[in-house]
């Protein structure tokens, strides 16, 4: 797996072809390597993501969205507050990268409470704004680590808080959602979500940061709408955000990753997210220093419900090309599973007798699978084993 190429040379190859790159909209950068999915190319690709995002000019970027017509006249109502970034590209399937937008996102307040977020998208050479979205709020699946309502796995390496777990990836086949029977009616929602975080039990509600693909369901009278979106958040006590133009359907292979900067040598507070949708080649990433929640020692691959009544999903959603970052190397999650080191957690229902979700045992490879079972009782119990 891509995972396993030499990381020192996968940089220096890296911004050696960003000196001859174009940052222009429209126009590739240099092609990095021949292949067609990003389980050959997704390593070089983040270097280069992380090498080009952290040269862009923030503060060009907000005096663009500062003197678009929306944010002039949205700030005469509303307290406006810059809160976050994300940049979304395109791949090649001969790996070649483009860059499509660079993405403000600003905190609507009315009163001091956060309403919504104005996102600003700007050509990437930050010289025009492409369009402005009001976005409100995905679920908060909020709640620190070992409190849920979580189905899946967390990991650790050794002894509890001994380990720094400095990233954490897997890939899923994205499952169609459904309102169960009888559920999710107006103005219900049902919901469910796929993620991966780095967390830290010792920080409680600062403790984890995470990458997520969801799935919603609203149902109005007798019609049922589903949705799907990806998003990342940074700790549990802020609003998650959602990368607004980062297009997925159900049957797309899509990646969930989320890195400590740590592991190139860089200040381990800094995290940078990643959503990949390898049917159409998109990516949506995130960065941001995130020093309240202290050192991440733990790795979660979860399913949760939002803190909605649990969407049925189809088909059973297999976890794969699970790997984690620990002591300077990429490692499946395999052997911590046959080590014993790790938390099986079940989405559990009020009295209702079985588990929402059924977790499977980890196999050989690193992969395991999460199939849904009902939604009786969800949202509100979950216990541990």
């Amino acid at each position: 797996m891509y995972r396993h190429f030499v990381r020192s040379i996968i940089i220096v190859c890296a911004l050696e072809l960003l000196s001859n790159a174009f940052v222009m909209l429209g126009s590739p950068y240099t092609s990095l390597a021949s292949g067609d999915t990003w389980q050959v190319c997704g390593y070089q690709i983040e270097s280069l993501i992380e090498h080009q995002s952290s040269a862009l000019s923030l503060q060009t970027a907000l005096t663009t969205a500062e003197h678009s017509p929306t944010y002039v006249s949205v700030s005469k109502s509303s307290n406006l507050t810059d809160v976050s970034e994300y940049d979304l590209w395109h791949f090649t399937d001969s790996c070649t990268l483009f860059l499509n937008s660079v993405n403000l996102v600003f905190g609507v307040y009315n009163n001091s409470m956060l309403k919504s977020y104005l996102v600003v998208s700007e050509t990437p050479n930050l010289a025009a704004v492409l369009g402005i979205t009001n976005q409100t709020f995905p679920s908060s699946y909020s709640g620190g680590p070992f409190l849920g309502p979580w189905s899946g796995y967390n990991f650790w390496n050794g002894t509890v808080d001994s380990t720094p777990m400095y990233e954490a990836t897997t890939t899923i086949n994205l499952p169609s959602v459904y309102a169960p029977s009888g559920l999710c009616w107006w103005p219900s929602v049902c919901e469910v979500g796929f993620w991966i975080g780095l967390s830290n039990e010792a920080a409680a509600e600062n403790g984890l940061v995470q990458t997520v693909f969801a799935g919603q369901v609203y149902c109005v009278v007798y019609r049922c709408y589903p949705t799907y979106f990806g998003w990342y958040q940074w700790d549990p006590t802020s609003k998650a955000i959602q990368c607004s133009g980062f297009s997925i359907n159900p049957g797309d292979s899509v990646v969930a990753n989320i890195q400590s900067e740590g592991i190139a040598g860089g200040n381990p507070y800094t995290y940078d997210a990643y959503l990949v949708d390898n049917s159409n080649n998109q990516v949506c990433h995130a960065s941001q220093t995130v020093s309240s929640m202290g050192t991440p020692y733990f790795a979660d691959f979860m399913a949760e419900d939002g803190g909605h009544t649990l969407a049925g999903f189809t088909p059973s959603v297999d976890f794969t090309y699970d790997e984690v970052y620990y002591g300077g190397n990429y490692h499946s999650i395999a052997p911590l599973y046959a080590a014993g080191t790790f938390n099986t957690y079940y989405l559990e229902q009020n009295g209702c007798g079985s588990p929402d979700i059924t977790v499977g045992r980890i196999d050989s490879a690193g992969n395991f699978q999460q199939t849904y079972m009902n939604s009786c009782g969800t949202p509100w119990t979950f216990f541990l084993l």
